[in-house]
């Protein structure tokens, strides 16, 4: 079991998320980063889709651990401190024992989410198929209702049927592949906006706004102008859709983000592309590369190789001594 001594802000349990429930307002929630939520569960012995912490790593987090296990810490680079001394390799499982205390703190390079797994993986009651905390919907998570974890919130975590007797540790993927740059598709009404607006998306840095969060991640820039400002009826909207409101300013469609919207599709993020949005803190700039399904396609094969080598790493005997 797992005791929260200071929780961050909006650190939450979430596993892949919740599907096929679009059609009742129901969003998709999970992990903003997907592969670094899978790779933390991969490396204490877990299924991918395990609940685990998704930790807003602008502030401190703390927990103290009442029962000994192997854990692991993905995602946005952070400081991993153990007994106020020593300190975790990020990317690493580790074994902490009964009565520690690990505290995970920013970094000087830190994104914005980062991930903790334990093994055996935390005991939530699955709503509506899955374990993620969905803040706005007030479903999921350790407590059933979407709430955030709050100090003195204890987690339990259930058995392990995976021998873990050794340490062992992963490259991310982000270590290779992350960048200021997010490669997206057209989207449905990318044509409705004037040459100069299509060409400012593409040119321009934007900058993250302060107001984003696990609904929508808000852009800061010279505005966008539609040729044909007229107004649209409500259609299917999804994680990594980016819409342009009547300011000009776009916004990047989240986990946690709805399910229909009326304001123009500009760009799509395609899901391979979609982990980059955990490491876009407030004030980072951005910039966005147009490719074709060929190349998103490509993209997509890239990360599922890297996730194919991670099962033959973690498959390795241990090495004698």
């Amino acid at each position: 079991m797992m005791e929260v001594l200071n929780p961050g802000i909006l650190s939450s349990i979430q596993d892949y998320g919740r599907f096929s429930y679009a059609q009742m307002g129901v969003g998709k929630a999970g992990a903003i980063d997907g592969v670094s939520l899978h790779l933390a569960n991969r490396l204490v012995g877990n299924p991918g889709n395990t609940p685990a912490l998704e930790v807003s790593i602008v502030t401190p987090v703390k927990f103290r651990f009442h029962r000994a296990t192997w854990i692991a810490v993905t995602g946005s680079n952070c400081t991993i401190v153990i007994d106020g001394q020593s300190q975790g390799w990020h990317g690493w499982r580790t074994y902490i024992r009964r009565g520690q205390i690990v505290e995970l703190k920013p970094a000087h390079n830190s994104g914005m989410y980062s991930y903790l797994a334990v093994e055996g993986g935390f005991d939530v009651t699955p709503v509506m198929g899955s374990c993620s905390a969905d803040i706005k919907n007030r479903l999921g998570g350790h407590k059933g209702n979407g709430a955030p974890l709050a100090k003195g919130d204890r987690l339990n975590f259930k058995d392990s049927t995976y021998a873990i007797n050794h340490a062992v540790g992963v490259r991310a993927f982000s270590r290779t592949y992350i960048s200021s740059t997010v490669s997206v598709l057209k989207g449905p009404e990318f044509e409705q906006f004037d040459a100069q607006s299509q060409q400012r998306f593409f040119a321009q840095e934007w900058e993250i706004g302060s107001n984003s969060n696990r609904m929508g991640v808000r852009l800061e820039g010279e505005a966008l102008v539609r040729d044909r400002p007229e107004e649209m009826r409500s259609q299917g909207v999804f994680e990594g859709v980016i819409q342009v409101p009547p300011s000009g300013q776009p916004l990047v469609l989240a986990a946690e983000c709805q399910s229909t919207g009326g304001y123009p599709r500009i760009a799509v993020i395609p899901q391979a592309e979609l982990w980059k949005l955990a490491y876009l803190p407030a004030r980072k700039k951005v910039q966005f590369v147009l490719i074709d399904e060929a190349e998103a396609r490509e993209k997509l094969e890239i990360q599922q190789q890297y996730l194919r080598n991670v099962e033959y790493i973690l498959r390795l005997p241990q090495p004698c001594l």
